[in-house]
């Protein structure tokens, strides 16, 4: 399909990568708008991988960091086998982005609980927001964010972070 863009830091096996790019834009070919996209990718995701294996919306407060409301869109439990560990997923806004929050939420539960070693923002390719010159959210967050961020990635247990920029879904029945 190749609707996407994607940067990684880190060090993300190819089969992983391709495993999660797939269910992203099989997710986004079904998404009705960006209020959608995250059920449509979780969705095949358990299509993909199995319903047990995917959790949604989960509280951090469940992911090792104490007293945390906030919740991870998605994520991936012990995928292949347990010493690989899971994966966190945010699908960012699309209007009006979290992007410095999500990634800190990520790298909360990656330091709280060391078997999710994989974080990955889904973020938008075609919006034009004031983030950094009126950049996309993936050219903000696949760019500055990461070298911001950088220091405390390489403290935390992640191995990479995957960010990939899908463009506004456009559904045609």
């Amino acid at each position: 399909m190749n609707v996407s863009s994607h940067q990684t830091w880190g060090s993300l096996p190819d089969s992983l990568r391709d495993l999660i790019l797939e269910g992203a834009e099989r997710g986004w070919a079904s998404a009705r708008s960006w209020d959608n996209l995250q059920a449509e990718i979780a969705n095949q995701f358990k299509l993909q991988l199995g319903p047990s294996t995917v959790l949604d919306n989960r509280p951090l407060s469940m992911l090792g960091v104490a007293g945390s409301s906030a919740e991870i869109d998605i994520v991936l439990a012990d995928l292949a086998d347990k010493e690989l560990g899971g994966f966190l997923i945010h699908v960012s806004g699309h209007t009006r982005p979290r992007h410095e929050k999500e990634l800190l939420e990520i790298t909360a539960v990656s330091l709280a609980d060391a078997k999710f070693r994989y974080g990955v923002l889904v973020v938008c390719s075609d919006n034009q927001l004031r983030l950094e010159s009126k950049a996309s959210s993936f050219a903000y967050c696949s760019g500055p964010l990461i070298r911001l961020a950088a220091p405390v990635l390489v403290r935390c247990n992640l191995l990479a972070l995957l960010v990939v920029g899908l463009p506004t879904p456009s559904y045609t029945p």
